[in-house]
């Protein structure tokens, strides 16, 4: 039996292309989704912070708004927190 690697994004070789996000731009805003459906995150340090998401669970629903990659509603794909700028008006 032979095992397989696979790219995982931790190389420079196969880290994923950066995606810039337009804050001023509400079309683009948009586009880009926490895995909730919420359009209103913030990319801190290390994760998306979803304000959306942190309303909710306040209001007791079982969600986190801490969360590692965003959903590109145009492409269908997700994408990893570390490839996501955010530019602010």
């Amino acid at each position: 039996m032979s095992s397989r690697m696979a790219a995982d994004g931790s190389s420079v070789e196969d880290r994923p292309q950066t995606v810039t996000i337009d804050f001023s731009d509400e079309i683009d805003r948009m586009r880009y989704r926490c895995p909730n459906g919420h359009a209103s995150f913030t990319r801190t340090n290390s994760h998306i912070w979803c304000h959306g998401c942190a309303d909710a669970a306040q209001r007791g629903h079982d969600v986190e708004p801490e969360h590692f990659e965003i959903h590109d509603a145009r492409t269908g794909k997700d994408i990893p927190w570390s490839a996501v700028e955010i530019i602010e008006e």
